[in-house]
């Protein structure tokens, strides 16, 4: 199966969506367990084992007392971009639950940088990224998951792209003709890149 999806690497918040309109978003909160035993919080679905580590994600890693505040070296690191991506991915999965026993997704992945960053960063991204294998268990089922292409651009770009565009990359019918003839302004309200 191949799935097209939209990825955000928040300093804030992860969030993810696929191009049917399934959605992902939880707080960019990460934890090593040197266990899978959940001790507290039973309701948290964040608990993964990505290519053999186990991870709280999102809330569930204020449990484990490591809160981290993510800046733009960490924000390259591969195995942490890894392990949101592949929780972002897993979910996504079983949101469109498409009754696929298809143990394997090809990814055609984009993913925004800020503007600050983009010239310097775009290439070191799509290379880490590209062909990326991660193997995902959570909940006792298991995915893996490969990123065949990767398309980087500046944040402000994709919310204008997405609001202009169709999922075809035509036209939308129903913009407003005054944003068309006169323009606007885009206000892109980050956790700490405004």
């Amino acid at each position: 199966m191949e799935r097209n999806v939209g990825f955000d690497f928040g300093y804030g918040r992860i969030k993810a969506s696929d191009d049917i309109g399934n959605k992902v978003e939880f707080p960019t909160l990460l934890a090593l367990r040197s266990s899978n035993k959940i001790v507290q919080n039973t309701r948290q679905k964040y608990l993964a084992t990505i290519n053999n580590k186990t991870f709280a994600v999102g809330n569930f890693a204020k449990v484990n007392k490591i809160v981290k505040e993510w800046d733009k070296a960490q924000s390259l690191n591969k195995e942490n971009f890894g392990v949101f991506l592949g929780v972002s991915l897993f979910e996504i999965s079983r949101i469109a639950s498409d009754n696929s026993d298809n143990k394997t997704e090809k990814i055609n992945l984009s993913v925004g940088l800020p503007i600050d960053y983009y010239s310097e960063q775009k290439s070191e991204l799509i290379d880490m990224l590209k062909n990326l294998e991660i193997d995902v268990k959570m909940s006792d089922e298991e995915k893996k998951f490969i990123i065949k292409n990767v398309i980087v651009s500046q944040q402000g770009v994709g919310a204008f792209t997405a609001l202009t565009l169709n999922t075809k990359g035509e036209l939308r019918t129903n913009i407003d003709d005054k944003l068309l003839k006169h323009g606007g302004a885009l206000l892109d309200i980050g956790y700490r890149t405004v």
